[in-house]
């Protein structure tokens, strides 16, 4: 049995998450940025790629039904990860008088994924 499944938390088990976590918001983000797609389907269809990639790395694909839903479940663990982060986000006020960034669309950057 490998030393990281023995413990419930341990540094690379969330590191691993929250790396993918992290990884999913700025690939959602940036998709909707680029594509000017306000939805939310961008980040899970992120979520789901970064599920699929981890899996494969490891490769849990074996069987596809079994692979196949814990995919499912850990692309929705980590679409749930990053909504939570980019709500956080959006509520961090900036301060008055700090530069904007340039260049805003129709879809900004830190915008609610749900409306």
């Amino acid at each position: 049995m490998p030393e990281t499944s023995k413990t419930l938390f341990s540094l690379a088990n969330i590191g691993t998450f929250a790396g993918a976590s992290a990884a999913v918001t700025v690939l959602g983000n940036t998709f909707r940025a680029l594509t000017e797609i306000n939805a939310a389907w961008p980040p899970f269809v992120c979520a789901l790629l970064v599920s699929f990639v981890g899996a494969y790395t490891l490769k849990a694909l074996d069987d596809p039904l079994i692979g196949g839903f814990l995919v499912l479940l850990n692309a929705c663990l980590l679409f749930c990860s990053a909504l939570g982060i980019q709500e956080t986000a959006l509520r961090i006020k900036p301060t008055p008088g700090t530069v904007r960034p340039q260049g805003l669309g129709k879809v900004r950057f830190w915008s609610g994924w749900f409306r």
